[in-house]
């Protein structure tokens, strides 16, 4: 795909939110057997497994730290709102991302799918095609940091924004303008 040595994975899936079937039971699990460091955020599902340097041949990851983030699947119940795990779909999850390139995964689950992409979002034409195209029209309202990861993401390989993406970003831009022009902060000024 992109031909670029990557230390950074994420897993997505119905974790508990505690105890050892939840992302951070996971993680602590790889922790105990292979050592490294884990970083839980129990309030949002996740955690972080930092593998210690011996766990893959530096010639995978030359100098770098290798992170694996466990998250259980989330949604968002409102623009702006933080992630909070649910019991949904992977695809659900998948609807949810920034953008169609990162709404792809890799099955892993032992079932007849094992080892299968799944992308139904055109995220490999997108990302052949070195595009940035959000999932779907009021992704920026959700989270107004996807331009930010968008630019750097553009900035650090290359990819331009899908030209209706881009049009997105100035009324994104404009939806932020008006909530601080808002009566409350006229008279607080």
């Amino acid at each position: 795909m992109l031909k670029m040595p990557t230390t950074d994975y994420d897993f997505s899936g119905r974790w508990r939110r505690h105890g050892p079937l939840s992302g951070g039971g996971l993680a602590g699990a790889l922790r105990s057997r292979f050592g490294g460091v884990v970083k839980a955020h129990e309030a949002f599902g996740t955690a972080t497994w930092t593998a210690p340097g011996r766990v893959l041949h530096r010639r995978w990851t030359g100098s770098r730290t290798l992170r694996f983030r466990v998250r259980a699947h989330r949604l968002y119940e409102r623009p702006g709102a933080l992630p909070i795990p649910a019991a949904t779909t992977l695809e659900d999850d998948l609807r949810r991302r920034d953008y169609s390139v990162n709404a792809l995964a890799l099955m892993l689950a032992p079932r007849p799918e094992y080892g299968v992409v799944i992308d139904r979002h055109d995220g490999l034409f997108d990302l052949d095609e070195s595009i940035l195209r959000v999932m779907h029209p009021a992704s920026f309202q959700d989270d107004p940091t996807r331009i930010y990861r968008g630019a750097r993401l553009s900035a650090r390989l290359g990819f331009m924004f899908a030209p209706e993406t881009e049009a997105l970003i100035p009324r994104a831009a404009g939806d932020r303008q008006r909530q601080r022009r808002t009566p409350a902060y006229r008279d607080c000024a």
